[in-house]
């Protein structure tokens, strides 16, 4: 079935979904820069709709500069000073997709018992990784300029982990059951091939290189993944088209929604000082 002649309550369900997971990406972006972007969570969303909409639009991850560009513009935040908090985001973001991938996984293998008992697993990583990191972090060597600066980052780790964790998973986990609902309704796909796929082609965007706008190697994920449940290429590369299409439209929305949004002057060395 084409993108376009699903229900119109299946697009608003979709776009609310997507809405969702625009918001609690801006909320983590906004704990992440506390006390910096404080009291300012219109820019936040700003900053944060065109950001996405770079990363997305742009290949070899191009646009991941947008977001240290775009601290020091809003909120006069330094680059050594943002870049670190992204580092984190991007792991946390890593961490979710791949915890999203192994549920598709496992719940096709081996069913729903297995498959929330390795989400239990997965997400038990994060607040032992943290303990280790609380734990033996200062004993980090820091010899020579790159261990030097992996200490200063793994020092820079946020203490509202658990909060920034938990808006990282309803950002991802609310876009991928906007997509896999959709893809599911497009073409015949069991509830795991949906959702190993849609996560595969989000991996897609975190490749190094990538086509512009992710074209070609998001559909490559998709029909590739689908495949080991026996989904004909045909219908699924169709399908995969019109979902690529359908997230880019709705990214390019949010982008030119984020510009609307009102921005304040960036703060002033005294008021970034006094916030600190």
């Amino acid at each position: 079935m084409c993108a376009l002649a699903l229900p119109l309550w299946v697009h608003l369900a979709f776009v609310l979904l997507m809405a969702v997971s625009y918001g609690a990406r801006a909320a983590r972006m906004q704990l992440a820069t506390l006390p910096v972007t404080a009291g300012q969570f219109t820019a936040v969303l700003r900053l944060s709709c065109i950001h996405v909409t770079a990363n997305s639009l742009l290949p070899a991850r191009a646009g991941e500069a947008a977001f240290p560009w775009l601290m020091s513009r809003y909120f006069g935040l330094r680059l050594r000073d943002s870049f670190p908090t992204l580092v984190w985001l991007r792991l946390f973001d890593l961490h979710c997709l791949f915890g999203a991938g192994l549920l598709g996984v496992m719940l096709g293998r081996y069913g729903w018992v297995a498959a929330l008992l390795g989400q239990i697993a997965w997400l038990a990583m994060v607040p032992a990784g943290f303990w280790l990191l609380r734990r033996f972090g200062e004993r980090f060597p820091r010899r020579g300029w790159g261990l030097a600066w992996v200490g200063d980052m793994l020092a820079k780790a946020p203490i509202q982990w658990r909060r920034l964790y938990a808006w990282t998973v309803l950002s991802w986990y609310s876009k991928f059951l906007a997509l896999a609902a959709v893809l599911m309704l497009m073409v015949e796909l069991p509830l795991q091939a949906a959702a190993a796929a849609t996560v595969a082609g989000e991996l897609s965007f975190v490749l190094p290189v990538h086509g512009v706008a992710g074209a070609g190697t998001y559909e490559g994920a998709l029909v590739g993944v689908a495949a080991l449940w026996g989904a004909g290429p045909d219908a699924m590369l169709a399908a995969a088209v019109d979902l690529h299409l359908l997230v880019l439209l709705v990214t390019v929305v949010f982008g030119l929604a984020g510009l609307l949004l009102p921005v304040g002057r960036p703060p002033t060395l005294q008021q970034r000082r006094a916030a600190a």
